[in-house]
């Protein structure tokens, strides 16, 4: 069941000297189709099947839910409190696990080639826009203010349906750094990317994080 796909969020950094709260600015871009979380579900459920055939798989979908911005909600310690559709749906089906996805929230980690850096949080699918960090390129050695940096920040979180425990977990943080420099013709981040391809971006995203985590989530079942 995937959580994390009703919106995109722009994230704007807004520097606070002398404190540790996040104050960076937020607008959302509404997926009210749920084409996102049908994406990654899709992409889980080709991703489990790359590490073991023999497991069977069913897509749960929750469209609009205020479990998306609210994933604590869905535990108490480690133990699931599920809403009762999802458990008649979990019955039904005589299901073993419950592969829940859901938003992520960590610190911003911009990669550059000799450090890290970044400011605030972020969770969930989304861009982070930098208007003013210079990025000089490694190519051509041009240098520009600004970046785009597609994220998608979510959590595998697998569950034991007959103990209703989470048994197991595993955290994606991935954020790709698109400077503006090097690109011609382009001024702003956001335009770094046209429409296609800012959803390409996060699909991809998406694709690596389950890669990556799915393997150690399932291994030994």
């Amino acid at each position: 069941m995937s959580l994390i796909g009703d919106k995109l969020e722009v994230v704007y950094p807004q520097m606070a000297t002398g404190s540790r709260l996040d104050q960076n600015i937020r607008h959302a871009i509404d997926d009210r189709a749920g084409e996102m979380d049908r994406f990654t579900l899709a992409a889980a459920e080709q991703e489990i099947a790359a590490v073991d055939p023999a497991i069977s798989s069913t897509l749960i979908s929750m469209r609009r839910s205020v479990l998306h911005d609210r994933p604590d909600q869905l535990f108490d310690g480690k133990q699931a409190v599920l809403p009762g559709a999802v458990v008649d749906e979990l019955l039904r089906v005589q299901a073993h696990y419950l592969l829940l996805i859901t938003k992520h929230r960590d610190e911003v980690q911009l990669a550059f080639t000799n450090t890290r850096t970044g400011v605030g949080y972020v969770r969930g699918l989304g861009f982070y826009i930098d208007e003013h960090t210079r990025v000089q390129t490694g190519g051509t050695g041009e240098v520009a203010d600004g970046l785009l940096a597609p994220f998608a920040y979510f959590r595998l979180s697998l569950v034991d349906v007959q103990t209703g425990l989470r048994v197991r977990e595993q955290k994606v943080t991935l954020m790709q750094v698109l400077p503006v420099a090097g690109r011609a013709g382009v001024k702003e981040p956001w335009n770094v990317l046209d429409a296609k391809q800012k959803v390409a971006f996060i699909e991809d995203l998406i694709k690596r994080g389950l890669k990556e985590k799915m393997r150690d989530l399932l291994d030994g079942l």
